[in-house]
C-alpha cells in the first residue's frame, strides 16, 4: 500500500514538473534578448576562454557562479536565444524539485504537491522568473 501511494505522489510530481517545463519554454524566445541578458552572453561567450570569462566576471559587480554556469552551458548547447534562456528554466525547474522537498519537510506530501503546482502554474515564476537569462533570477526572493 506504501509503495503504490509513493508511486502515486512520484507520478504526480513528475506531472507536475512536465507541466512547468513546457509552461517555462512556450514562448521562450518570443522577446529578443535583454541588454542584460546580452551583457551575460558576452561575459559567457564560449569564444571565451574559462579564464577570460573568470577575468571579465571578476571585474564585474555580480557574483561569477552564473557566469560560470552559462558558460559550461553555452558549450554543450549551441549559441541561440533559446539555448541561452533554457538555462534559467533548468534552474527554474530544480528550484520547484527543492520547494518540493523543503516543504516535505515542514508539511504532508499533498501539500508539498500542491506548493510545488502553486509555484508552477504562478504567472510571476514563468515569465518573471526563470525566462531571463541572467543573475538577476537567482537573487529575487
Amino acid at each position: 500500500m506504501i509503495k503504490i501511494e509513493k508511486r502515486k505522489i512520484n507520478l504526480i510530481l513528475l506531472i507536475i514538473l512536465l507541466i512547468a517545463f513546457f509552461l517555462r519554454i512556450n514562448n521562450l524566445n518570443h522577446h529578443s534578448l535583454w541588454y542584460d541578458e546580452l551583457f551575460s552572453v558576452a561575459f559567457s561567450l564560449p569564444s571565451n576562454s574559462f579564464m577570460e570569462m573568470i577575468k571579465l566576471t571578476l571585474e564585474d559587480v555580480h557574483p561569477p557562479f552564473y557566469q560560470i554556469l552559462l558558460w559550461l552551458w553555452l558549450h554543450i548547447f549551441d549559441l541561440n536565444e533559446f539555448n541561452i534562456r533554457l538555462l534559467s528554466v533548468f534552474i527554474g525547474i530544480q528550484t520547484l524539485i527543492a520547494a518540493y522537498f523543503l516543504s516535505k519537510k515542514f508539511f504532508s506530501k499533498n501539500i508539498s504537491l500542491a506548493i510545488t503546482f502553486i509555484f508552477t502554474i504562478n504567472f510571476y515564476f514563468i515569465y518573471q522568473y526563470y525566462k531571463p537569462s541572467n543573475i538577476y533570477h537567482s537573487k529575487k526572493n
